[in-house]
Formats: structure tokens, C-alpha cells, sequence
């Protein structure tokens, strides 16, 4: 069996089509979000990708000093509840929303005698949402995803946990500053913490082999990608293959 010259071709795939093809892989998508310290199984912060290895997501705790004590904001158990893949133009939004039991996070000691652990204010995050921007990108002779952009959705705030007396108002008075200075540094790190994740050689190699059989074009000969390129509503393949002639 000899093979004959290349042949080239072009292959058009619509971003509705693709997410179409890839809502089995995108539905097995979890985001875990924990990094309370201490706890021998506690789970910490992770990205699952279709049900197989997860892949941490470190978030830092934001550590502050009120009267001696040093106290920190930490993300408490914080869990997907829903995915859906989305197409936008020229690309595929992964929109993943989170559970709500609960503040999302709380101030913990850290050092000192923090007399005032028990009545600092929770960060309460009430519709949550994850909208995580993917494009298709040429991967070792195949076609996976890059996550290019992450934005973060809901209304998060600072809550008192009473205010039933005088030391509990005062409490809160000096904590909330810290809260919402905790807020708007989660608001900004998240996006970045989860598109390095995302970016994971073994999450895009998944996602290549996930879209492999979805190009396969059955006699046609071996294919081989040389190039992709995207415009608002289409993925365009460039591809060759080989001919079989006797």
C-alpha cells in the first residue's frame, strides 16, 4: 500500500456545534473551593474536568491584625452546584454556579488570643457564578481549549454574625473593613487562580482527546491538523491527509 500526495482540506465546525460535541465532557466539570488550614482530610481547592484528576487551585489565605491577634479570611467549603457550556462569539463559555449553604467565608485565628474570632463578620457570596472563556487552540496534531479569560459573578458581602450586644457591634465595626478588603482580593485572584488551573497540560490534553473522534474522517486517510483559525460563529480546521493508492 502506497501513499499517495497530501491532500488538503478545510473543515468548518460552528461554535453551537462544538459546544454540542463537548457538553458530555463539559458536564463532568467540578470546582472545589476550601483552604481553611488544619483538618487531617480536610479537602482543599481543586478543578475535575469529565470525572478524572483533579487539579489544585491555591488560594491564599488574607491574614490581618486587629488588637495583637493576627486573624485570617478563608474560603469555607465552597462547592459547584451546576455547569453549563455556552457558545459567545468566537469562543465557548463554561458558566459554572455555586452552592450557597452557608457563608463562603469566615475569619479564623491565626495568632495571638483573638478574643474576637467568634464574632468577626462572614463573607456571604449569594449567586455565585464562574464564567470561564475557552478557545479552541492546536494541541500535538489535534484541537483542545485554552481558557483566555474568567470572570466572577454574584454579590458577595460582609455580614455580622450578631448584634445582639455592644462588644459584638464593635466587633463587626472592626472586622468589616477587613472583610471587604478580603472580598476584593478573592474578587481579583480567583479569575487568575482558575484560568492557571484550567491551563493545565493534562486538562488540555483531556480535552484534545475528548474532541480526537469527533475529526476522524473515517476513510479519508490520515489526518493531520495544520492550522485552526476562529471567527465570531466558526472554527475553521485546516487539515491534510493521505490518499491510499496501490
Amino acid at each position: 500500500m502506497l501513499s499517495g500526495p497530501a491532500q488538503a482540506a478545510d473543515l468548518k465546525i460552528s461554535f453551537q456545534e462544538l459546544t454540542r460535541l463537548l457538553q458530555s465532557i463539559a458536564s463532568g466539570t467540578r470546582i472545589y473551593l476550601n483552604n481553611v488550614p488544619g483538618g487531617l482530610f480536610a479537602s482543599q481547592s481543586f478543578i475535575q474536568v469529565s470525572n478524572t484528576q483533579q487539579y489544585p487551585v491555591p488560594i491564599p489565605g488574607k491574614t490581618f491584625n486587629i488588637l495583637g491577634s493576627t486573624y485570617g479570611y478563608y474560603v469555607s467549603d465552597v462547592a459547584s452546584s451546576g455547569v453549563r457550556l455556552i457558545p459567545i462569539n468566537g469562543a465557548l463559555r463554561l458558566v459554572v454556579s455555586f452552592e450557597s449553604n452557608g457563608p463562603e467565608a469566615m475569619a479564623l485565628c491565626v495568632s495571638g488570643g483573638c478574643a474576637l474570632a467568634d464574632v468577626l463578620p462572614d463573607i456571604q457570596w449569594d449567586n455565585a457564578v464562574a464564567n470561564i472563556d475557552f478557545v479552541p487552540i492546536r494541541l500535538n496534531g489535534s484541537i483542545s481549549l485554552e481558557v483566555k479569560t474568567v470572570t466572577i459573578g454574584g454579590v458577595p458581602r460582609a455580614v455580622c454574625k450578631g448584634t445582639a450586644d455592644f462588644i459584638e457591634r464593635q466587633a463587626c465595626s472592626l472586622g468589616l473593613p477587613f472583610a471587604n478588603r478580603a472580598i476584593n482580593q478573592l474578587k481579583a485572584d480567583l479569575p487568575r487562580l482558575l484560568r492557571d488551573a484550567a491551563n493545565q497540560p493534562g486538562i488540555q490534553q483531556q480535552l484534545a482527546e475528548g474532541l480526537k473522534r469527533y475529526l476522524t474522517l473515517g476513510p479519508a486517510g490520515e489526518v493531520a491538523i495544520n492550522n485552526i483559525s476562529i471567527d465570531p460563529n466558526t472554527l475553521t480546521v485546516q487539515f491534510r491527509f493521505n490518499t491510499a493508492g496501490n
